[in-house]
């Protein structure tokens, strides 16, 4: 709740509060002014509503239109990755919206203001295209990397105990590492990291948690039970280790824009390596994935 004389925001919806609010202070002032069950009491509370009503409908109005021209930017980015068009373009698209609003209605300046607030420079459209793309992987592997980020929170922060628990639990199993990772969303190459440790402790995991009875590890285990997503989880690992390469390439001091674009050139070289080597089923540059489609020992390939 929102005080209409002083806009202060109350903590609770309670009338004790609003009435201690007002005693406190507004009562003298107002009462002395605007007298109780006087008519210039009603014309001024009245007034106060209505300035409010049009002030928060301002601010709906404003976050209607920010929202959709967010949308036109999204949609003529979309169109330039469809056409594999330079991003540069995205702003002589919005110079060309701009002219011909202004050359078609004349008198609607609004019209051509709206366009003006279109977000369409080239570090937009970057963003916006590399939005979309993020979008569409996420339909393929979002829910994958989700549920074990869920899982290493569950572990991690459920409680201090269980926390112990299982870094005691590491320790007795003689497992390669102590603990889990956190992700951080700040920087997104740590998924990699979360992803690696937490396949590298799998077996040690699906220990710990049969040994939980609550519906949160039931539903956990059948995600790592699942070959499929644990195939998933091994492909991601290892993707994730090429892009750390990548990045570790695009960083350090002295590095000329040449040597920056020929480490991209070849990584982009190395994506159509690596869809044949899927392709063809022989995961040589997949080593995580290969391992967890090994056969086990005494099966026939």
């Amino acid at each position: 709740p929102v005080c209409l004389l002083c806009t202060e925001t109350v903590a609770l919806i309670k009338s004790s509060n609003l009435k201690r609010h007002y005693d406190s202070k507004h009562s003298k002032e107002f009462d002395k002014t605007y007298p109780s069950g006087s008519e210039q009491r009603l014309e001024k509370i009245s007034s106060l509503q209505a300035s409010y009503q049009r002030s928060t409908a301002l601010i709906k109005r404003s976050m209607t239109d920010q929202e959709r021209a967010t949308e036109a930017s999204l949609r003529v980015a979309w169109i330039l990755c469809k056409k594999m068009a330079p991003y540069s373009q995205s702003e002589m698209i919005k110079a060309c919206m701009v002219e011909s609003a202004s050359v078609l209605f004349p008198e609607n300046k609004n019209l051509v203001d709206t366009f003006k607030r279109i977000p369409l420079s080239n570090n937009s459209t970057t963003r916006r295209c590399e939005a979309v793309l993020c979008s569409h992987l996420s339909e393929e592997y979002g829910k994958v990397m989700s549920t074990v980020i869920k899982l290493v929170n569950f572990i991690r922060s459920k409680s201090s105990l269980q926390h112990r628990q299982f870094k005691a639990f590491l320790q007795e199993v003689d497992a390669e590492f102590d603990d889990l990772l956190l992700h951080n969303n700040i920087r997104w190459l740590s998924k990699g990291a979360v992803l690696k440790r937490f396949f590298g402790l799998r077996d040690a995991i699906l220990q710990f948690l049969s040994d939980d009875s609550s519906s949160h590890a039931e539903e956990f285990l059948n995600f790592m039970r699942d070959e499929h997503q644990m195939e998933v989880v091994a492909f991601l690992v290892d993707i994730f280790e090429h892009l750390n390469t990548l990045n570790l390439a695009l960083q350090g001091k002295q590095r000329v824009i040449f040597d920056l674009w020929e480490s991209v050139k070849a990584f982009k070289e190395k994506l159509v390596v690596f869809q044949e080597d899927l392709q063809l089923e022989k995961r040589l540059h997949f080593p995580t994935l290969k391992e967890d489609l090994a056969p086990s020992a005494g099966q026939k390939t």
